[in-house]
Order: structure tokens, then sequence, then C-alpha cells
């Protein structure tokens, strides 16, 4: 699904929900409205690297940073090539937007095995690790780099709270959208409460799970 694009959809997003006001509910035409113009299934991907306190401390601020770009320019070609709708950077993040759950986790294994082939073959203040977190579902996609929802929340506790370096993490939704196409992806089932919200995610291993790409 291509996003719906325009100049002031945020402007617009925001004049709608001014008009709706505050509350949980009694809102339906303007409910109706935003979710007409800017709700859609995507999948999202949350993208965090590992150590940076460590290498900050041990390298400075300037080498870490090095490292983050360098980072994003193995990545970002991996995602795009996989669809991704959108990508972003927020400090040592990377979010993006997928169509459908399988494209970002596709992207997600190739990119944690790009990084882990050049981890294993550079010296350890060269190295940064990576985390992935995704989720998949309805979601309130207002372009450029902004998406809301129960997904994309998990997706982002997932990848940078509890993914360690180079764990792909999917919410229990986006697994369920690739479960029935699994053969040879390697996964096991978790869960963990957060804010004493519990979040059932599934772990992948990405160096066991390559032949899921074919």
């Amino acid at each position: 699904m291509k996003p719906r694009v325009r100049h002031n959809s945020l402007d617009v997003f925001y004049q709608v929900l001014r008009k709706r006001g505050i509350g949980p509910g009694g809102h339906c035409a303007q409910d109706d409205e935003i979710s007409r113009q800017f709700a859609g299934h995507y999948a999202v991907l949350v993208l965090d690297s590992s150590g940076f306190t460590c290498l900050t401390q041990d390298h400075g601020i300037i080498h870490f940073l090095s490292l983050i770009v360098d980072m994003r320019d193995q990545v970002v070609p991996i995602f795009q090539a996989h669809k991704a709708l959108e990508l972003w950077f927020e400090p040592d993040n990377i979010f993006g937007v997928f169509p459908l759950a399988s494209d970002a986790v596709k992207a997600a294994i190739k990119a944690q095995k790009r990084m882990a082939e050049l981890n294993d073959e550079r010296i350890p203040p060269n190295r940064l690790e990576v985390c992935i977190g995704i989720g998949s579902g309805q979601l309130l996609y207002i372009p450029p780099r902004h998406i809301f929802g129960q997904e994309m929340n998990f997706a982002c506790k997932l990848g940078e709270e509890v993914a360690g370096p180079r764990d792909i993490l999917l919410t229990t939704a986006a697994y369920d959208e690739i479960k029935d196409n699994v053969t040879g992806l390697q996964t096991e089932s978790c869960s963990i409460n957060i804010s004493n919200i519990r979040i059932d995610y599934h772990f992948i291993k990405p160096s066991a799970s390559l032949r899921w790409l074919a």
C-alpha cells in the first residue's frame, strides 16, 4: 500500500484532532475522518544501536557518530530494496515503514547479517551492534515521519528496551502475519512486562534464518 502523501498532511491531522476535542469517545465523525484519511495496514521497524555509553566514554562522541553514519550507509540500501515506504533517523535509531511484516522481517535479517559480517571483520572499537523490533497492523500514518498506534509503540519497546545486540524481535501481530510461511525461520516465543503492560513477542535468530529469505 502506498501512503497518501500530501504536503500538509500533518496540519490536516492536527486540525481534525482539535475539532474532535479530548475524550475517549463520542466524536465518531472526526474519528471516521482520521481513519479514512490516515489509517492503513503497515509494518514498522525500529532499529537501535547498542553500546552507546561504552563507545562514547572510551572513544568519544565523534567516533560513535562516525559508526552511526557508516551503519546507516550499510543498512539503508537493504531497507530500500525491501520496499521501505519511508525511513528516518533519530539519534542512533532508524525508523522504517513497510507495506508488510514479511518485507520488514526480510530487511531486518539481511541488515543484521550485513552488520554481523562487518563487525566480525573489524577491531572492537570499530564495531557497532544493532537491535531491531518489528510491529505490524492497523496504524495511523501521516507522512513524513509520523506513525501512531499500538504496534508502533510495541516495536519501539522491543527495539529500544528489550532486544540485545544482533536480535530481531517481532510483536505477536507481526509474527502472525508471517507464521504461515516460516519454513527455515527459527523463532522463540517470549513475553515481558513493561510499565505494567505485557508484550508477547517472538525472537528470531537471524544467523539461522537465512533460508527463509529464498
